[in-house]
């Protein structure tokens, strides 16, 4: 048995789940393994502090409570279909639109976007004059 298997068997086997050859076997890991031991130690000490609480107590009708909800069918979000998703975008498509004219008629919005495209043009003008008088200084050459 390695580690991995025993970290699985470790609470089996604190509860007495475990037939006479798994427990032997576990016992056998457990004696040349001091990680898995450290392990059941702190199973063990758990286990101790629980009982210590003791049960907590609940309502009378809460097992009948609890099945009932477990057995409620589950809400399915797609069972409006289209309209969900319809609605969705719509509300999806204002909300840019919204925010799109609301950035656009902000100071940040027309006026930065026009220094940025009057920038760009600028550097397009200038990247094609070098282009332009490189050519002609090698045609004079």
């Amino acid at each position: 048995m390695n580690c991995d298997q025993m970290k699985e068997e470790l609470l089996a086997m604190e509860a007495g789940q475990l037939d006479e050859d798994e427990a032997r076997e576990a016992q056998i890991h457990l004696l040349n393994c001091s990680t898995c031991l450290e392990e059941q130690r702190i199973i063990k000490e758990t286990w101790a502090v629980l009982s210590v609480l003791g049960p907590v107590p609940s309502s009378s009708d809460f097992r009948v409570r609890f099945w009932e909800r477990a057995s409620a069918p589950s809400l399915n979000i797609w069972r409006f279909g289209w309209q969900a998703l319809a609605g969705f975008l719509g509300i999806w498509i204002a909300g840019v639109s919204i925010g799109f004219f609301l950035f656009w008629h902000s100071p940040y919005g027309r006026s930065a976007l026009e220094s940025k495209i009057q920038w760009h043009e600028a550097r397009a003008s200038s990247f094609l004059e070098d282009v332009y008088f490189r050519r002609d200084r090698r045609d004079r050459i």
